[in-house]
């Protein structure tokens, strides 16, 4: 999952969205912002207010499964882009 957050706290409230990966694959994957949910410490907070975008300070990848086995995540880039060029 991809994980954003707006405030310095080590632990606080993160806003994320799930995505697939396909091995040995390049994907292109877009994650609208007002898809992300928040969440602390793994639990679902549904009435926190929305991820605020011009508030983010952090962005970080978590591997949330639970499966066991070897993985490799492979980023080319990370954008944040005020809308999607589908030609990209």
């Amino acid at each position: 999952q991809l994980r954003l957050r707006q405030d310095e706290q080590f632990d606080g409230v993160a806003f994320f969205q799930h995505f697939e990966t396909v091995a040995e694959e390049w994907l292109k994957i877009f994650l609208p912002f007002d898809h992300f949910q928040a969440s602390y410490r793994g639990r679902f907070l549904p009435n926190y207010p929305k991820l605020d975008k011009r508030e983010i300070s952090r962005v970080g990848l978590m591997i949330s499964d639970k499966l066991k086995g070897p993985f490799c995540l492979a980023v080319k880039r990370i954008a944040f882009l005020k809308e999607v060029d589908n030609s990209i």
